[in-house]
Parts: C-alpha cells; structure tokens; sequence
C-alpha cells in the first residue's frame, strides 16, 4: 500500500533482467509466466487488454487488432516473425488449447485470470529471481518495451514519436516520463551540483 502523498509508479525491467526473468520462468516450466511475460513485452498492450487476448489473435498472424479497454481506441499490434514463432512454442508449451480460448484463462475457472493474480505472481519472481526492478507489476511490461525501443533506436526522437503513437500518449513528455527518461535526466542534474 502506498503512503499518503506518496507518488509510486511502476518501473521498466532493464533488458537484461527481462531477458533472465524469462530464461528462469521457462527453466522451472512456469508456463504461465513466461507466456504473460513474453506476450505482455511484445505486445506493449495493458494487463487489461493481454487479459483478452485469444490464441487465434496471435498465431499465424503478421498483427491483430484490439479495442483497448481504456481508451476505447483501435489499435494494430504487429507480430514480427520472430515474435510468430516464439507464440508457436508457447501455444505449445501450454497444450496446444482451443484457439479461440483466452491465452490467460484459469483452468478451474474458465475464466480470465486478474490482474491482482499476475501482479502477486510478478511479486513472487521478482523474489525469486532476484529481479532487480523497483516497483515490479502487471505494467512494467509495458513499460520495459518502450524502454527497450527507446533504447535500441539511435534516433532518440524518433524513438520518442513512435512510442507516442503505440502508447496513445498526447505528447512526447508523457511518454519520456512514462519510459523513465524523465527521472533519470533530472537526478543527473542533481548530481552535477556540489554544494
């Protein structure tokens, strides 16, 4: 629980963590988490709409289209081919269900897992695995995309433009915020001062 006034956020997984999270879910067959993991970072979609995600919407497919929850806005999401196969192997991994099941469905249930679910899971790797990430939830995932393309691309306004778009942000300071950049540049003026 968060303190009164106390500002918390979710913060992105460098990309070494994120790819050592997803090397230890798949070593110890967590098979949940490397497929909530996985498709939430390569999707850089909301918990809210990972939840509604189907099987048919991601296999053998070059993108989809989702209504986010939201926002209430359109959205393609494009599956590279890289990114095709590796949901071929977690189909798999998780017995090759019906395609028109909700990839995040209890078993006993039969109904989507929560959010409140997924975030105590991610509590229990972040433990776990020793995962060095600060406040680690369902969002972060999202979140060590955008860092990642941000990241990756020299060109850091393009990079900026293009998260902006994927996000649905209104403008290019809410996206270097929500990717962390923000903070980072701040403290760093803070340590150029010797008083």
């Amino acid at each position: 629980m968060s303190k009164k006034n106390q500002l918390t956020t979710t913060d992105y997984l460098a990309w070494p963590e994120y790819i050592k999270l997803t090397e230890c879910l798949h070593k110890d067959h967590d098979v949940l988490g490397e497929t909530y993991a996985r498709v939430a970072v390569s999707t850089a979609l909301r918990i809210s709409d990972v939840l509604r995600l189907t099987w048919d919407m991601v296999l053998n497919r070059d993108h989809f289209i989702i209504t986010e929850k939201k926002t209430k806005k359109t959205k393609r999401v494009d599956i590279s081919e890289k990114n095709s196969k590796k949901y071929e192997e977690l189909y798999a991994l998780n017995g090759c269900p019906d395609t028109k099941e909700l990839i995040f469905i209890n078993k006993r249930s039969g109904k989507a897992y929560t959010k409140q679910y997924i975030d105590r899971l991610m509590k229990d790797w972040k433990e776990k695995y020793n995962i060095e990430v600060g406040n680690f939830s369902s969002h972060s995932f999202r979140k060590t995309f955008g860092r990642f393309v941000y990241n990756s691309m020299p060109n850091k306004t393009d990079a900026v433009i293009k998260l902006q778009g994927i996000f649905n942000h209104s403008n290019p300071q809410i996206t270097l915020r929500y990717i962390g950049v923000r903070q980072e540049e701040i403290t760093g003026i803070y340590g150029m001062i010797e008083a």
